[in-house]
């Protein structure tokens, strides 16, 4: 197995190489050989997948193929994403929702911590700082624009709206930003000590416990939701997300598997509310290309991801039409938190992240 051939590797590096063949030949078998098989059968040459807009989850699902289940891989002779290209005379449109699932679970969880780490901005320029709900593009004072360009050397040199909450986590429970990044998005949805060594390996059950108890110190909002869940599984067994969409457990289910359910339980509010913000925003997004006589003319809806979305949009129009949809996402609904959204624009699907 994989680890056996990891260890093995040390003194014997061929294992490397077997590792880097198994791998090469399940992204062609899982994913290139399919996909293409079904490119060409289609009358355009690309593929359609079957898409639900209404599962379990909250989520929107897909099979044939399931396109949200495409690795994402940056070595360029793997990377299946960027078999995924635009047509001559048109770019890739990628928008994703940034952190969408924190922020849901600091405005569903009314933690302030976690509220804080969204609505502060701070502006190095006029050395000015605040709180809004709602996202700023530059600084209220001086007019700095927000742009990622204004951290150099880990620090920030102009305005930005929001704080590190990877690095708020890391300083609060001892681990680097990149575990304490993952540590935030498995901690609010229950993961235990257990899953996080089966998922992440580094540290004992046991030091992974203490650092699962520093993140609940840390954010006890989080930690207060949490305990309502569990009284809400055990009292009614249903759960319902921020626009009214229900989640109902049935009793032979939490018989089954307790902790299976109250995972779910967390899940659903967050992923739901997650997809329903998506699907306005879409429908927002539509109506005012449609306004522009620009829909399925000038800009195609071509794949969605969970939080992303893509569009084909014809060159000539996509910083314009990048621009709306910035407007559109960032806005739709208010909540407790802003909502802010990341936009590439690429030639493949593999160049968006």
């Amino acid at each position: 197995n994989e680890d056996v051939m990891d260890t093995l590797a040390v003194r014997h590096p061929i294992c490397l190489s077997i590792l880097e063949y198994r791998n090469s030949t399940k992204m062609i078998n899982t994913y290139l050989e399919p996909n293409n098989e079904r490119a060409k059968a289609a009358a355009d040459g690309r593929l359609h997948p079957n898409i639900w807009t209404v599962s379990k989850t909250g989520r929107k699902r897909m099979n044939n193929p399931n396109f949200q289940n495409q690795p994402v891989i940056k070595d360029k002779e793997l990377n299946i994403r960027a078999c995924v290209v635009a047509r001559k005379g048109y770019k890739l449109l990628t928008c994703d929702l940034s952190q969408i699932e924190l922020r849901f679970c600091a405005h569903i969880s009314r933690d302030a911590e976690m509220i804080a780490a969204y609505t502060n901005w701070q502006c190095r320029k006029c050395n000015s700082e605040g709180v809004s709900i709602k996202y700023l593009k530059c600084c209220p004072n001086c007019g700095e624009i927000a742009n990622e360009k204004t951290i150099k050397d880990d620090k920030f040199i102009g305005f930005w709206h929001g704080l590190d909450i990877h690095q708020k986590t890391a300083d609060a429970t001892g681990l680097p930003r990149n575990l304490s990044k993952s540590t935030n998005f498995a901690a609010i949805y229950g993961a235990s000590a257990w899953k996080m060594v089966q998922q992440f390996g580094v540290h004992t059950e046991d030091e992974w416990a203490v650092f699962i108890e520093r993140f609940f110190n840390k954010y006890r909002g989080v930690r207060r939701w949490h305990i309502e869940m569990k009284e809400r599984l055990n009292r009614v067994g249903w759960v319902k997300d921020c626009f009214g969409r229900v989640r109902r457990i049935p009793k032979s289910d939490i018989a089954k598997s307790w902790k299976h359910c109250y995972n779910q339980f967390l899940n659903f509010p967050v992923q739901s509310t997650a997809h329903e913000y998506l699907a306005i925003c879409e429908r927002d997004f539509r109506q005012k290309m449609l306004d522009l006589d620009m829909w399925r003319k000038d800009v195609f809806l071509v794949n969605e991801v969970h939080d992303e979305v893509v569009h084909e949009v014809r060159e000539e129009y996509v910083e314009e039409v990048a621009e709306v949809i910035n407007e559109t996402f960032r806005y739709a609904v208010q909540f407790s938190v802003p909502v802010n959204v990341d936009t590439h624009i690429t030639d493949d699907w593999g160049q968006a992240k």
